[in-house]
């Protein structure tokens, strides 16, 4: 039986899933073994994997082929220091980025999903997106953070441009 936490969390990777499904008319689905499959020691599978294979076992949620490069991890946990990101040493966010790019792809857009009991839903992105980041605060060299709602009620459109397969 998956521990109180494992459930938690794949039940918010299915949360974003289904949101994302709905925001965008597409098929979002849970990524089965959420992104464990090729991330961490597993990292060696990809030398084997076709690229299509590698794609739909990166990250927590695997998008459809219109979300191309989206690289996507879920986090929900009780807590958050959130005064750390003002002095650059959010160790637990540092230790999700490390996550997040240990599965990166060249042109992945690397996003993570947060949401902390009684805090709200964020979302973090790097600037190499080209996703704006006006609306967002600065984390480290190139990573920003922005409320759930305020990222896809600005960059709805922007996000999807960002991980779209690009022409050639």
């Amino acid at each position: 039986m998956p521990s109180k936490q494992k459930t938690k969390g794949s039940g918010y990777e299915r949360d974003v899933a289904k949101f994302l499904t709905n925001l965008y008319n597409e098929n979002f689905i849970r990524t089965i073994g959420s992104g464990a499959f090729i991330g961490g020691v597993n990292k060696s599978r990809t030398s084997y994997l076709t690229e299509e294979q590698t794609r739909s076992h990166k990250g927590d949620v695997t998008p459809p082929p219109s979300f191309k490069y989206a690289n996507i991890e879920c986090k929900f946990y009780q807590d958050f220091p959130f005064h750390k990101l003002f002095t650059g040493d959010a160790a637990q966010l540092d230790t999700w980025i490390e996550q997040t790019l240990d599965v990166e792809d060249e042109g992945d857009v690397n996003i993570i999903f947060m949401k902390f009991n009684r805090r709200g839903q964020y979302v973090a992105y790097q600037k190499k997106s080209g996703i704006p980041t006006d609306k967002a605060l600065h984390y480290r060299n190139e990573w920003y953070v922005i409320e759930f709602n305020t990222f896809f009620d600005n960059y709805q459109e922007d996000f999807k441009i960002a991980c779209s397969p690009k022409e050639v």
